[in-house]
């Protein structure tokens, strides 16, 4: 891969990763906030239902979003080691 295909792929590896932790219409791609009660996504398994479709709070457009929801865990012999 030439320097600048390896760029390009960064910068498009980094773009997916930040679309990963917010949701941005993708109508007018403003940032929408997905805690607010009005929009419902923020759920204990993600989404069990499939997609929820939501509306724009600036473009007034309808769009999909399905929550994926990730657990990670830290073991140890101790409390100390188990917070580190």
């Amino acid at each position: 891969m030439a320097a600048m295909d390896v760029d390009a792929w960064l910068e498009r590896r980094l773009e997916r990763m930040r679309e990963a932790r917010e949701i941005r219409c993708p109508y007018c791609k403003q940032e929408i906030d997905y805690t607010s009660e009005d929009v419902g996504l923020v759920t204990y398994w993600g989404g069990e239902d499939g997609p929820v479709e939501i509306s724009c709070e600036h473009c007034d457009e309808d769009f999909f979003v399905r929550e994926h929801v990730e657990r990670t865990f830290t073991v140890g012999k101790s409390r100390e080691e188990a917070n580190e």
